[in-house]
């Protein structure tokens, strides 16, 4: 993993985290896709685009109303500070459109009490 990356890792980070729990329309809130946005744009601000936006990558845990957490970055780019390209930028920003629909649809299923508008993203 990382190895074909263009530029030098900065950081690798592990923590070891009980109780975590996929996002799915039974544990949605709009606080919590509140956060993995939030979450996403600062991994954006860090210029690496995760590559890999689903729900299996965005993890919860019951009993944080709060806690937003992105894994699985195997599949990650990252991209120079000063010099990110207009492609790139538009990667990021596709990303960032991606998890802003996928909140919308969530809530919807959340709504409904079923796996409805957001299937396409777990499967």
């Amino acid at each position: 993993m990382f190895l074909s990356d263009q530029y030098p890792l900065s950081a690798v980070m592990l923590e070891y985290i009980p109780n975590m729990q996929m996002l799915h329309w039974s544990n949605y809130t709009k606080k919590r896709m509140e956060n993995f946005i939030r979450g996403l744009h600062e991994i954006h601000e860090a210029r690496v685009e995760h590559s890999d936006i689903h729900p299996r990558n965005m993890m919860i845990i019951e009993g944080d109303p709060e806690r937003a957490i992105w894994i699985d970055f195997d599949r990650a780019q990252t991209f120079d500070l000063d010099n990110i390209t207009e492609e790139q930028k538009e990667w990021m920003e596709f990303e960032d459109e991606l998890v802003g629909e996928m909140g919308v649809f969530m809530d919807a299923d959340s709504l409904e009490g079923h796996l409805n508008h957001t299937r396409m993203y777990y499967y």
